[in-house]
């Protein structure tokens, strides 16, 4: 199938953006038109200077080479965006995506936006940025992509990586010479080869499961010591659902009580290392333990991962248990964050 190309070149202007864009160019109407049929917004442009727009379409896969100043945008999307991904890579320049929606985010250079229907706001922080924009049919990204449910932060993309791909997509973009026909009319294959590359590239090693797992451990790990959490319960706090959580538990190969009882082993074992004074209850209340009788099972269960001397692990367990018992009971002491 035959790509359509087109060029489009305006004067971005600082005063008066209110969500539209004003050009002096002779193309300002085409590019404006092309923001809207992408329903795309300019919401706001910081400093003056040229936007200059290249842009290749296919069946599965579109491609823009793109420069522009500090601009802020909005992607409208709707319920067919449901069936798209997009990818930005900077060569030069930076740009942040502001919105929270689930995406493989790589510093402030580039970014692969999962299929959905939110919103999706995008700034570019540099005066001059250049980069290239990828829209890719859902089908062509892996099944754990796809099921992405939450943003996931990496460190910088190396260009080295990519660059390949970013000088085809760039080459892909140019105007085709005059003639009847565009040479690069059979260039479809290899350009879907080129996007879903990319989208390896920026999505490798990143689980469907990865964002959810990430913002669970967090709210465990910081509130372990509420005796009265649940699966539900922690589910409500983070937008989520159990399903969702435990489907994701499954998948790593752990369970909520797991991860739970983990972090509190953990707590009773560095606060008897730190304040060797307390007794067991002082513990379990410090660690969110329903009952002593539960600690002590999941000292015992867990005693594998706690470091100690080298006898074994449920002796040490089960002496420790003894030990406790036999302190005076100092509940009164203990405080927030002990």
């Amino acid at each position: 199938m035959s790509p359509s190309r087109r060029r489009y070149r305006g004067q971005f202007l600082s005063e008066h953006m209110t969500g539209s864009l004003t050009s002096v160019s002779a193309h300002a109407f085409a590019l404006r038109s092309y923001l809207g049929a992408a329903r795309i917004s300019i919401d706001a442009v910081t400093g003056g200077g040229a936007a200059e727009v290249h842009l290749a379409h296919f069946a599965q896969t579109s491609f823009a080479f793109v420069t522009v100043p500090r601009v802020a945008l909005t992607w409208h999307r709707t319920q067919d965006s449901r069936g798209r991904a997009a990818i930005l890579v900077a060569r030069r320049g930076e740009f942040r995506l502001v919105s929270d929606v689930p995406a493989v985010v790589h510093g402030a250079s580039a970014a692969l936006i999962t299929p959905g229907d939110a919103p999706v706001q995008i700034e570019t922080t540099s005066d001059e940025v250049e980069l290239i924009y990828v829209s890719i049919a859902a089908s062509l990204l892996s099944s754990e992509l796809g099921a992405l449910a939450e943003r996931v932060e990496r460190g910088p993309l190396s260009f080295r990586q990519v660059a390949p791909i970013y000088g085809f997509i760039r080459a892909l973009t140019e105007p085709a010479s005059a003639g009847p026909e565009d040479p690069r009319a059979e260039l479809a294959t290899p350009a879907e080869a080129m996007a879903t590359s990319l989208a390896g590239i920026l999505g490798h090693g990143v689980s469907g499961d990865e964002g959810v797992l990430s913002r669970l451990f967090a709210f465990l790990d910081t509130h372990y010591g509420d005796a009265g959490l649940t699966l539900g319960s922690v589910a409500t706090r983070l937008g989520s659902s159990p399903r969702t959580l435990q489907a994701a538990l499954t998948r790593a190969g752990s369970t909520f009580t797991e991860e739970l009882r983990r972090r509190r082993v953990r707590r009773v074992d560095s606060l008897r290392r730190s304040r060797p004074e307390l007794r067991a209850e002082d513990l379990r209340i410090a660690a969110g333990f329903r009952s002593t009788s539960a600690m002590y099972r999941a000292l015992r269960t867990y005693a594998e991962s706690i470091p100690g001397p080298g006898d074994g692990s449920a002796a040490r367990s089960d002496r420790y248990i003894a030990e406790t018992e036999e302190k005076p009971h100092i509940a009164a002491m203990l405080v927030s964050g002990m």
